[in-house]
């Protein structure tokens, strides 16, 4: 790894194991020292993920005073990208995000929102102009070349009017869903393509989205919880909306049996529980080589892996510490719903190790909400939900080690 006083040698590799390691051993300082090197990087994907991880672990940077400095330094190397001419939308998005932590970045943030609106604009330009007018209407590329000629159709120039983007959403949710072994590689390579596709016409393609997401639920769809985290952490779907389309379902009630899990549950699941799962999916990649052989041989579509999973824990992060009530009452539905469904003897969501976890700072931070939405409604809804809320409250009571827990990452650096 090159060290240079004005710019950095650092790769995207190097990056994402320096910042496995020291998140492991929970040394901020170190890795103030690295990102400090990684805002020097001229990869715009070390910089975009630089950003993303001073946004994740933003109180505790801000805690040594590291904070404002790392922005500016970004915004120095979104200032370098600019003038080479390179491609910054995701860049540009992270430092948004992370901007808006700052109050004092005020302006800065909507300079940036006025750079993201002339890449977008750039996008639409390209959009209609008339290349490649029968590839428009045409969709059915053959499955060997499909990505490699879905991404050459949306980076070539096509006109992208309202029935153009339905049949090209259509296509690519409909491969997404078509994997019946989860395929990570191409799955993120369809998430990249959905987040292009988003930026010829946002309002369009979110209800697209909304839509699509619902009839998933509605489905049943076994491996859901694999689907949408990666959407979640492109940015293509938020937390809020799919907590408005999940409350959107049937009620539940009691005596209900059901082989799969309802609405709430999946909601919960997405929503507190999906992140270990889609790791452990991206783990399983190349798991016949050696850790270092695999770091070392990593791919694009790799890389756009482990950045998706990251954006996913940020936004889970974000949602869970600005939304409490909302998470809360998915932690309430999500009891309820499987006190309800007779048919399956998998713990309650208030015996998980995550709800155990963010209850004990929704404790601390937020006791009047957790009375309000959680405590009084289960009290009073059934003598079973009654039940299950005082076990969980017992839980929160007991260390750790007792129960053989040990707090998920995002939760970890919540506040």
């Amino acid at each position: 790894m090159a060290m240079d006083a004005e710019v950095s040698a650092l790769t995207s590799d190097e990056f994402f194991v320096l910042r496995d390691i020291l998140e492991e051993l929970e040394d901020i300082s170190m890795l103030a020292d690295i990102l400090h090197e990684a805002c020097l990087a001229e990869d715009v994907t070390v910089l975009a993920s630089a950003a993303d991880t001073v946004c994740y672990h933003f109180s505790s940077l801000a805690a040594i005073g590291a904070h404002n400095d790392l922005f500016q330094s970004l915004l120095d190397g979104y200032r370098r990208i600019k003038a080479a001419e390179l491609p910054a939308g995701a860049f540009i998005v992270s430092l948004i995000t992370l901007g808006k932590r700052i109050p004092s970045e005020v302006l800065t943030v909507n300079y940036l929102n006025q750079e993201l609106s002339r890449s977008y604009q750039t996008n639409a330009i390209a959009a209609c102009s008339p290349v490649s007018d029968h590839m428009a209407g045409n969709h059915q590329f053959g499955d060997a070349n499909f990505l490699d000629e879905f991404e050459q159709f949306l980076g070539t120039g096509n006109r992208m009017d309202e029935e153009n983007m339905l049949k090209s959403f259509e296509t690519l949710s409909e491969k997404l869903v078509a994997y019946e072994e989860f395929d990570p590689i191409q799955c993120a390579r369809l998430n990249h393509l959905l987040s292009q596709l988003r930026t010829y016409n946002e309002k369009q393609f979110d209800v697209l989205m909304l839509k699509w997401v619902a009839t998933l639920m509605k489905q049943k769809i076994r491996h859901i919880d694999r689907i949408i985290p990666p959407l979640l952490g492109s940015g293509c779907l938020t937390f809020e909306a799919l907590f408005s389309v999940t409350r959107n379902a049937t009620e539940p009630s009691m005596g209900t049996i059901s082989s799969h899990p309802g609405p709430r549950m999946q909601l919960f699941n997405l929503t507190l529980s999906a992140f270990e799962t889609f790791k452990m999916s991206m783990e399983t990649v190349s798991t016949a080589l050696p850790w270092l052989t695999r770091v070392l041989s990593r791919t694009p579509s790799l890389r756009v892996i482990i950045q998706e999973a990251y954006r996913f824990r940020l936004a889970q992060q974000t949602y869970l510490r600005r939304c409490p009530t909302e998470a809360l009452a998915i932690i309430r539905e999500a009891t309820i719903e499987s006190l309800a469904d007779m048919s399956t003897g998998a713990g309650l969501p208030l015996q998980e190790t995550s709800t155990v976890t963010l209850l004990r700072h929704y404790v601390v931070h937020h006791f009047d909400l957790v009375m309000e939405h959680l405590v009084q409604p289960l009290v009073k809804f059934s003598s079973a939900s009654k039940i299950a809320i005082e076990s969980g409250i017992g839980l929160l009571l007991k260390p750790d080690q007792e129960i053989g827990m040990l707090c998920p990452t995002y939760l970890a650096v919540l506040y």
